[in-house]
């Protein structure tokens, strides 16, 4: 099962988000978790790693398969054991993988890589993407299941839809939207309200299951690192409990029956559907080179 961190929007916590629930389910999963870092920023392999990334990483691993070798052995050899939890694995990323976010790869690197690598039947694995459209694109290809994070802001609005169209566009089977940074006013009730209501409206993602998630609260502890070797903080049990139960329980949607969603579509949905997608090819190159 892997399960796609992913956002065109930087800043809104999608390495915070891996790498807390890589050490939730580590405790309280009977599975060994996998972190692929995609991000040319590695914030996953300085947070679960530290010290310096010496190669092979994520970067050599897809260069293989960019070069149309099997990347498979690559993979595994590249596995690090995180410092702070023995059943969690991290394969890295360096700011060389910038040069994979662009345009002229095909988007299947990482799946391909994935799918061929000798890993074990008992692991989860999060894919951290950064927020380049390319890799974004890579790691919704790869996945199994897509997450969303998404602060309650206006600049956030159009990168996050656009991450949801993309996800649309692989037909991925299963999704979700977790709100970060959340507290209790009612103007962020009636903004979760809000994203409920344009999810719920588009039948392509209800098909796919997207949903609302509960919201990670702000909090200094996430800011400081203590939960990846102290006791996990009890404000966070019940988003990471949310995110384990829709990753490693809820069952996928048909893909078939979501085939089928789509392909009701009047022409002009269908019409819609290639602007949406020339909108993220817009998006890439307005984003080109940033970091996630």
């Amino acid at each position: 099962m892997v399960l796609t961190v992913t956002s065109m929007k930087g800043g809104v916590g999608k390495t915070t988000i891996a790498a807390m629930l890589s050490r939730y389910i580590a405790d309280n999963r009977d599975v060994r978790v996998l972190i692929v870092d995609l991000d040319p920023q590695g914030g996953v392999s300085s947070i679960l790693l530290g010290g310096q990334i010496e190669p092979p990483t994520i970067y050599d691993v897809l260069q293989m398969e960019a070069d149309g070798n099997p990347s498979g052995d690559l993979l595994a050899e590249a596995l690090r054991r995180s410092r702070y939890h023995d059943r969690i694995f991290v394969v890295p990323a360096i700011a060389d993988l910038a040069a994979l976010g662009y345009s002229g790869y095909s988007l299947d690197l990482l799946r391909s890589a994935l799918e061929n690598a000798p890993l074990p039947e008992d692991i989860a694995i999060i894919v951290d993407t950064g927020s380049m459209p390319a890799l974004v694109a890579q790691g919704i290809a790869a996945a199994d299941a897509v997450l969303v994070p998404v602060m309650l802001s206006q600049q956030t609005a159009r990168p996050t839809i656009n991450t949801l169209k993309l996800a649309l566009n692989h037909r991925r089977r299963r999704g979700a939207l977790i709100p970060m940074g959340i507290g209790k006013t009612n103007w962020e009730t009636k903004e979760l309200d809000r994203w409920t209501q344009k999810l719920q409206s588009s039948p392509a993602l209800v098909a796919m299951g997207f949903d609302v998630l509960p919201g990670m609260p702000y909090s200094k502890i996430v800011v400081r690192g203590r939960w990846r070797y102290g006791k996990f903080p009890q404000r966070f049990i019940p988003p990471m409990d949310a995110i384990s139960e829709f990753f490693l329980d809820k069952p996928a949607s048909s893909i078939k029956s979501l085939e089928k969603e789509i392909d009701r579509e009047p022409p002009r949905g269908k019409i819609m559907r290639e602007r949406e997608l020339a909108d993220i090819q817009s998006s890439e190159r307005m984003t080109t080179g940033a970091g996630g």
